[in-house]
């Protein structure tokens, strides 16, 4: 099933109203008739929720969803100001969410002042100048309870309902009940109409939402109307364009996050090189061939000068290559088991220069240049490498 990736839902005192953002609404009379429309459906992104039951309803939604798709829901709160919306009660808490919403998308809709009608188990309505200031309102029963407050309150008997209910003066007990609480709902907002006309304001909008929004938009002669009947879920999507703050904040921190690493390793790629005191060697290869840096020259000398002094040790320096390509693939060709070869970069020279070392048993076993060639990849026997890679250094 394919559906809007947002859950609304409606939480009224008599029933529940929920939709996919963007389709039809549906009603469902608890969670249990709700769990079953939606059926197998897969878990919307978020779960925006009005609802004027208090907390205990909440946390039963709150633990429904939670096992249903491990989601957590997101309860539409009054603020003070929203949307263009500003509530003057002295705590904002104190507004109901579903008067609060309602306001906010009827608001939007007439672009002006405007009277808010929601018709449902209480009527209510809430009253906006043109600067979307909440001039205040009205909470009065509904149709049904008023018509149940009256019966429960006399002894009134209410015969067969025979003819369709309006605000035309009734004929009948029954018509007269019936058709006094629809005179009662439509002389109310009417009143309030004027009042807000009285307010020096040119143009009043009136919007209709809930149940019986459909029979006071027949029995009202005020215009302009518009009957909404989802105003407060178009509310909610008002309420909660922001996204869920626990949400959003942990997308800032793996923002700024992948920001830090972005700039690290872009500094480590565009500074300059950092020169060291004292570098050691570093490994070439897995042979014994190293590259020792400049700074490494005096150590160079000093090595050179310990070999002319002592004879421990047979040592060659061969100079004079093109690069250190060039000198590091004349050395791997010279390293064996009986062989040491070292590249070293001149301080005061970009070419580079191989130290050949071994330790033989005899003077003797001092390879001659013709041995070097053999083992060295394009020269042939009896040719001397220093020719064509470098120049003898020193050799003793």
């Amino acid at each position: 099933m394919s559906h809007s990736a947002i859950l609304e839902i409606d939480a009224g005192n008599s029933s529940l109203k929920w939709r996919w953002r963007g389709m039809a609404a549906a009603i469902a009379a608890n969670l249990s008739r709700l769990d079953a429309a939606l059926g197998d459906a897969g878990p919307p992104e978020q779960v925006l929720v009005c609802s004027v039951r208090g907390a205990e309803f909440e946390a039963e939604l709150s633990a429904w969803l939670a096992r249903k798709w491990n989601l957590r829901p997101r309860f539409a709160r009054v603020l003070r100001e929203c949307g263009g919306v500003r509530i003057q009660y002295p705590d904002p808490a104190g507004l109901g969410a579903d008067r609060w919403l309602a306001m906010l998308a009827g608001y939007r809709r007439a672009r002006g002042g405007c009277l808010i009608v929601d018709s449902g188990t209480a009527l209510t309505i809430d009253m906006l100048n043109a600067d979307g200031l909440h001039l205040g309102g009205y909470i009065l029963p509904g149709l049904r309870a008023a018509q149940s407050g009256l019966l429960q309150n006399t002894g009134i008997v209410m015969p067969a309902e025979s003819a369709a209910v309006s605000s035309a003066p009734g004929n009948d007990t029954g018509a007269a009940v019936r058709n006094g609480a629809v005179f009662m709902l439509c002389s109310a907002i009417q009143v309030a109409a004027q009042r807000m006309t009285g307010e020096n304001m040119a143009e009043v909008t009136l919007i209709l939402s809930g149940g019986d929004a459909p029979l006071l938009l027949r029995e009202l002669e005020l215009k302009p109307m518009l009957l909404v009947p989802e105003l407060v879920l178009e509310g909610l999507a008002l309420a909660c364009a922001d996204p869920d703050p626990g949400a959003c904040s942990m997308r800032y921190l793996l923002v700024v996050l992948l920001l830090l690493n972005f700039g690290y390793f872009g500094w480590n790629l565009l500074a300059p090189p950092r020169s060291r005191s004292s570098p050691e060697p570093i490994p070439l290869r897995d042979s014994g061939l190293q590259l020792v840096s400049e700074s490494r020259a005096a150590e160079r000398e000093q090595a050179r000068e310990q070999m002319e002094e002592e004879a421990a040790g047979i040592c060659l320096f061969v100079s004079g290559f093109a690069d250190i390509f060039e000198a590091s693939e004349f050395a791997a060709a010279m390293v064996n088991d009986e062989l040491e070869a070292t590249v070293y970069v001149p301080q005061d020279s970009n070419a580079a220069e191989v130290r050949l070392e071994r330790v033989p048993q005899d003077r003797d076993e001092l390879p001659q240049w013709p041995d070097f060639a053999a083992r060295s990849p394009g020269l042939s026997a009896g040719e001397n490498p220093c020719e064509m890679f470098a120049h003898a250094g020193h050799l003793h």
